[in-house]
């Protein structure tokens, strides 16, 4: 792609997408969907990233609040269906800077303001070790 850009997924903006966040999340989870041309196997590389509210402790139900972006990385060969079509799949999850106790206004609000992906986040390639995955690269466990 010339821009390096990932192309979103129609309908366009933050969609509800229920409970990604298992027992820690708190709030409704919003996401956009990215693609990106497929490969030379026929894989199509797809990035669905979500915001929600989720606990800082999920073993502590009076922890405190956190905002939370889970990016899952999909190769599969029906993105219109990447979760029953997936031939290889990853997750990240990021803890996003917030003043305060965000609400599921502040989840969806983070998810419609997000920039679209470049490559530099995730090339469509699978990595082979989670030491090789971006967010460990980059430190943003969470």
């Amino acid at each position: 792609m010339e821009d390096n850009r990932w192309v979103e997924v129609e309908p366009l903006g933050p969609q509800e997408a229920g409970s990604t966040g298992g027992d820690e999340q708190l709030s409704e989870s919003w996401s956009r969907q990215f693609v990106l041309p497929a490969n030379a196997e026929g894989l199509t590389p797809v990035m669905t990233i979500h915001y929600y509210v989720a606990l800082e402790n999920h073993n502590d139900a009076d922890s405190a609040h956190l905002l939370r972006r889970q990016i899952e990385y999909t190769l599969c060969t029906d993105p219109k269906n990447p979760g029953d079509t997936e031939r290889w799949s990853d997750y990240s999850y990021v803890r996003m800077p917030f003043p305060g106790a965000p609400t599921e206004k502040d989840a969806r609000s983070a998810c419609a303001t997000m920039p679209v992906p470049t490559v530099a986040i995730w090339d469509g390639v699978p990595w082979r070790q989670t030491v090789d995955s971006p967010w460990w690269r980059a430190g943003e466990r969470s």
